[in-house]
This record gives structure tokens, sequence and C-alpha cells, in this order.
């Protein structure tokens, strides 16, 4: 099968560099809006048989203005939403540091193993999308293209997956609003 794996697009959060997870519920500023319909000309070439999105609005938003006009079932499932941030969630990483040093020093140390304060770490948030990947793969996809809207962390996730090196590259990668890959899932 073929997914689309789509980030949302910009949120105010965002430009304010604010930490958003799966606790708040931010939508498309209008950046983000236009994000979404160049996406949805740069998506039109492409035949998409179901999408799967995260039940936050900004990547509901991001499915009805780049694909919601073409009338293809759309799946809301929670597997692929944002990590889990904690008493992190609306702060900037600077009041981070400063409300939750000890924490921040552990997450530096070893960024996998350790998460937002009360948040999840991202090897919780593998075992979640993996658990959506496996599902995928159970279903009834062959041969269809899939549409995935969801969030920085999961996409993250989904292309380590997809690449073979799982959450090695977690770090490294740092998918721009909007931004789309094409992958191949068998």
């Amino acid at each position: 099968m073929k997914l689309i794996l789509v980030r949302h697009g910009e949120t105010d959060y965002t430009i304010e560099k604010r930490y958003c997870g799966g606790a708040i519920d931010a939508p498309l500023n209008k950046k983000g809006i236009k994000q979404a319909q160049r996406l949805r000309r740069a998506l039109s070439k492409h035949k998409i048989d179901v999408i799967y999105a995260s039940p936050m609005i900004r990547t509901l938003q991001t499915a009805d203005i780049a694909l919601g006009r073409r009338r293809i079932k759309l799946i809301k499932d929670s597997l692929l939403r944002e990590s889990n941030l904690g008493k992190w969630e609306g702060h900037t990483l600077d009041e981070i540091k400063k409300k939750f040093p000890r924490d921040v020093r552990k997450w530096y140390q070893d960024p996998l193993k350790y998460g937002a304060t009360d948040g999840e770490t991202p090897v919780m948030l593998h075992k979640r999308v993996t658990r959506f990947l496996r599902k995928l793969s159970l279903g009834n996809h062959n041969g269809r293209t899939i549409a995935i809207v969801t969030h920085s962390g999961p996409f993250r996730i989904v292309v380590g997956e997809m690449n073979g090196n799982g959450l090695n590259d977690f770090w490294k990668l740092e998918p721009k609003t909007c931004e789309y890959n094409i992958l191949h899932y068998k």
C-alpha cells in the first residue's frame, strides 16, 4: 500500500514555539489554512482511497481543506494523536527549563527514555503509533493509497518505521507544517 503521510498545518502554537501535544486542541491559523490549500493542489494528482487522521482539530482541518472536497472516507484514530506532553503543554522551552530543570536535564541526557513531565516518552509514543501501523497492515488496504494526517511526533515514528531505523532518527527528523511524504508499506 502507498501511504501519504501529512503533518498538519501551522497553528499559533507552532509560530510561538509552544509545546502543543495531545492535550491542546489548537486550530490552524491563517497561514496553516493556506498551507492546507497548497497541499490540496499538491495532492490533487494522487488517487487516495481512505484518510486516517488524529482527532485533533488541527489535523481534521488540514484533512478537510486538503482532501475534503474529494469525499474520501475519513477515519479518526486516537493512536495518531500527538505525544502527551504533560506539564510542558502550552509552554516554550525556556519556560519549561525554568519550571522543570531536573526533568529537562534527564531529557537531554536520554531523550528517548525521558519525556515531558507527566507526559509520554518517545518510546511510549512509538508503541502507540506502531499499534496503528499494525492495525493498518491488517486492514484490507493492499494496492490502496492511504493518507495519514497527523503530528510531528507520530510523523517521525512512521518515517522511522518505514526506513527501518525505528526511533534512531526520531530527533533528527523535523517535519515542517503541512509537509508530506509518500511511503510504501507492506
